[in-house]
């Protein structure tokens, strides 16, 4: 079976496509949130 990579830009597009938003970023980490999720952040 064939192993599938990603790298982390297009993870974030397809999250963010998915309805989640950049909320912030400190260095390599970021944090997205869902609009219609409540109870966080």
């Amino acid at each position: 079976m064939k192993k599938v990579t990603s790298t982390g830009k297009e993870i974030i597009s397809l999250l963010k496509k998915a309805g989640f938003a950049l909320e912030r970023q400190k260095g390599s980490h970021v944090f997205l949130k869902h609009a219609k999720v409540r109870g966080y952040g």
